[in-house]
């Protein structure tokens, strides 16, 4: 009899090791599905706040293009240029180039915003596209700006004027 308490002794730890082997993997699933919920709503959660934060920064440029076109209404007029001279002239390219790079940049965040704010986060080319196309106006603008500093910032460097 002592042999058979031993085998009964054995099945039972194998039956009790089975089932714990068991609940734990279903725990270990069970947290598992909870973790990936959570990190699904963690996910969203990331893509809403960048959603909200695309489109201020949206409304930002759209104001800065607004005030840099008042800037050119009062500085890109011709008795303005005859008073004013060369220097009136760059500050109406500076005030130009900011409004094309503010619409450009505005313009690549609504494409990329495309992308967010439908929270999928999916390769979508054609507005990836796009968003290329508008950073290579956006600095087109900001070049046009930066040589009209330039050109003001360095009149009158070259005492021969050549």
């Amino acid at each position: 009899t002592r042999e058979g308490e031993v085998i009964e002794d054995e099945v039972e730890t194998e039956e009790e090791t089975e089932e714990e082997v068991t609940m734990l993997d279903r725990a270990i699933d069970a947290h598992s599905k909870v973790k990936e919920h959570f990190d699904k709503k963690n996910d969203e959660r990331w893509a809403i706040a960048t959603c909200v934060f695309d489109t201020q920064r949206i409304v930002a440029r759209l104001m800065q293009a607004a005030t840099f076109i008042g800037f050119a209404a009062l500085d890109c007029r011709e008795e303005v240029f005859q008073k004013q001279g060369h220097q009136a002239k760059d500050k109406c390219v500076i005030d130009i180039g900011i409004i094309v790079a503010s619409l450009a940049i505005a313009s690549n965040m609504i494409a990329i915003s495309i992308i967010n704010c439908p929270h999928t986060l999916e390769y979508m080319p054609n507005e990836l596209c796009a968003s290329g196309i508008c950073g290579v106006i956006s600095a087109a603008g900001y070049v046009a700006v930066a040589f009209g500093g330039i050109h003001d910032a360095c009149d009158g460097i070259d005492p021969d004027g050549i």
